[in-house]
């Protein structure tokens, strides 16, 4: 087996991600590339300025002119082409061009039935970490003008195992010293998948 030196490269040599990169999403067409039509007639669906760029390894790299306009771009997925799924990832530091960064995949998580008095960033962050990695909401959830449910974008871990479902029928809710808690009631059982 061949030996390979090994580099050690200090954090603070590494180039900002948004002086290198700009304002970027990578995202992955499931199935391959689309053709450059079908991805500018996407892209003409945002209303915002974008340009792109193909990486060898099959992402697409879309450049934005701010963080307003990807966030824009994510509030308003996901997105189809051709009846395939486009994976969108913000391009943050030392990401890798590679089939590692599709070990997670953001995945938007509806969320009903909650409180209205709990329905914030925190505490939304706090049960979709059950899921995955809370990354955003939506525009609607986050300025509260949709009530019926909040939508949480949320970076889940392809090898662990999927929780597809929650009811809040076998829920309570304790104050205790303004901290909330949700609990299984006692003697409350889950319905039989």
């Amino acid at each position: 087996m061949e030996q390979c030196d090994i580099i050690e490269v200090e954090l603070d040599e590494v180039d900002d991600v948004i002086e290198a990169w700009g304002y970027s999403l990578a995202a992955f067409v499931v199935g391959g590339f689309p053709g450059f039509e079908a991805i500018k007639k996407l892209t003409n669906t945002w209303k915002v300025h974008s340009t792109f760029k193909i990486h060898k390894f099959g992402w697409l790299v879309f450049r934005f002119d701010n963080e307003k306009d990807i966030q824009e771009v994510l509030d308003n997925g996901p997105y189809l082409v051709f009846s395939r799924p486009i994976v969108m990832k913000p391009v943050t530091s030392l990401f890798e061009f590679g089939s590692a960064s599709m070990s997670t995949l953001p995945v938007w998580v509806n969320l009903r039935g909650l409180l209205c008095d709990i329905s914030n960033d925190n505490v939304l962050a706090k049960i979709c970490s059950k899921i995955g990695t809370p990354l955003y909401t939506d525009a609607m959830t986050g300025s509260k003008n949709r009530i019926s449910f909040a939508k949480v974008l949320v970076d889940v871990d392809l090898a662990k195992d999927l929780v597809l479902g929650h009811s809040t029928d076998f829920c309570k809710m304790e104050m205790d010293n303004q901290a909330a808690q949700l609990h299984r009631q006692p003697g409350s059982e889950p319905p039989e998948k």
